[in-house]
């Protein structure tokens, strides 16, 4: 089967095609894929850190009416104040 000769012919504009379609867009993913790696390294050693220095976020309530949270290192209640 033989193609017309404007379906065969290589144009400048197909090799620009070519060139941007099987050259430049995979490098551009390449370096993009690196970028998204990093943010979430990134955001995995912060919560990682966060998580292994500090205490939950809850409070109690006092028998007064105010609350007291948890404390770090021990992460235990403050003391109600009296």
């Amino acid at each position: 089967m033989k193609f017309p000769k404007e379906l065969t012919t290589v144009t400048p504009l197909s090799k620009y095609l070519a060139m941007v379609v099987f050259v430049t867009l995979p490098i551009v993913g390449f370096f993009l894929g690196m970028r998204y790696q990093e943010m979430m390294d990134l955001a995995s050693k912060q919560k990682t850190a966060s998580s292994t220095m500090g205490c939950t976020e809850d409070a109690k309530i006092c028998p007064d009416g105010t609350h007291v949270v948890r404390q770090y290192p021990s992460c235990e209640f403050a003391p109600c104040p009296n």
